[in-house]
C-alpha cells in the first residue's frame, strides 16, 4: 500500500512539476514578441549584406538549431554572404568578431577570418569583450587571449565601464574560472522596475545584454530584478508590435533596440525551453 502511494505521489508531482515547466507565464509574452518580430520586421534586416545585424542574425539561427520553423536561408543566400565577407577589408577586431558571427551562422568557413585575427597586434579598450569572444571561438593568438582575460572582468572608473559592457563581459568570459564581482555588482548597482539603468537611465539595450550576460552563465533573468519586477518582465515593457522602444518614453528603435531585444527573448526561449546555459555569442 505505502509503495502504491509513493508511487501515486511521484506520478502526481512529475505532473504538477511539467504542467510548471510547459506554462511559464513569461513565455507566452516573449513566444508572442517573437512571433511579431518574425512576421513585421525580420524581413527588414535582410536587405542589405552590408548592413545584417550580428544580433538578429545569431537569434534567428539560433531558434532555428533548436527546432523552431525558420531560417536564415529565407532571407539571403549564403553565397551573397560568403562574397561580402571575404572581400570586405577588416580594420579592427571588432569587424571580425562581427563577420565570425555572422559566417558561423549562416554555416561559412570562416578561416579567412582566423586569417585576418591572427594580424591583430592589439585590441582598443572599447573591444575588449568583442576581443576575447572572437579569440575564444578561433583558438588563436593565446597571449592576447589570456591578456584579454585577465582585463575584461576588471572595471575601472577611467575606463566609463557600464552595465551593458557587463553583460556582454559575462557572455564573454563564460566557462572560465575568474572573479566577476565586479561585473555583478555593476549590474546590481544598474537594475530598476524598468531595467537595466545606463549613463541615468534604464534602457531596452543595456537590459537585453545582461539577460543575454546572466543566461550564458545559467542564472535565470527571471529571477533577477527590483521590487519583484524580474528584467525579462521589465524588457516586455519596450515591446510595441514585435519592435523595441530604446527608453520607455521613446520612439521605437529598429537599429539597435528591436534587434538586442529580440535576441535576448529568443535566447531566454530557448533556455527555459532547453532547462540549459545559453551564449547565443560563444
Amino acid at each position: 500500500m505505502k509503495k502504491i502511494m509513493v508511487f501515486i505521489f511521484l506520478v502526481l508531482l512529475a505532473g504538477v512539476t511539467g504542467c510548471k515547466q510547459e506554462k511559464d507565464p513569461l513565455l507566452k509574452p516573449i513566444n508572442s514578441a517573437i512571433e511579431n518580430f518574425i512576421d513585421n520586421h525580420a524581413e527588414k534586416y535582410f536587405t542589405d549584406v552590408a548592413k545584417l545585424d550580428y544580433y538578429v542574425v545569431t537569434a534567428i539561427k539560433a531558434l532555428d538549431d533548436h527546432g523552431y520553423d525558420i531560417s536564415l536561408s529565407n532571407y539571403l543566400s549564403k553565397e551573397e554572404v560568403e562574397n561580402y565577407y571575404k572581400s570586405y577589408e577588416y580594420n579592427t577586431i571588432g569587424e571580425i568578431f562581427k563577420a565570425i558571427e555572422i559566417c558561423r551562422a549562416f554555416e561559412i568557413d570562416y578561416d579567412f577570418l582566423v586569417d585576418a585575427l591572427k594580424k591583430v597586434n592589439e585590441v582598443d579598450i572599447y573591444s575588449y569583450t568583442y576581443g576575447l569572444i572572437a579569440l575564444r571561438i578561433t583558438n588563436v593568438n593565446i597571449e592576447m587571449q589570456d591578456d584579454l582575460i585577465s582585463k575584461v572582468p576588471i572595471i575601472r572608473e577611467e575606463d566609463y565601464r557600464d552595465a551593458d559592457y557587463a553583460g556582454v563581459a559575462l557572455m564573454a568570459t563564460d566557462g572560465l574560472e575568474i572573479n566577476r564581482d565586479d561585473l555583478f555588482t555593476l549590474i546590481d548597482e544598474n537594475i530598476s522596475e524598468d531595467g537595466v539603468i545606463s549613463w541615468g537611465n534604464a534602457n531596452s539595450c543595456s537590459t537585453a545584454n545582461v539577460i543575454l550576460g546572466l543566461i550564458a552563465l545559467d542564472i535565470d533573468p527571471s529571477s533577477y530584478g527590483e521590487n519583484d519586477v524580474d528584467l525579462v518582465t521589465a524588457l516586455l515593457k519596450y515591446h510595441q508590435d514585435g519592435a523595441f522602444k530604446y527608453m520607455l518614453d521613446g520612439d521605437l528603435d529598429l537599429d539597435y533596440a528591436t534587434p538586442q531585444v529580440f535576441a535576448a527573448f529568443a535566447s531566454f526561449k530557448i533556455y527555459k525551453e532547453s532547462s540549459k546555459a545559453f551564449n547565443l555569442f560563444l
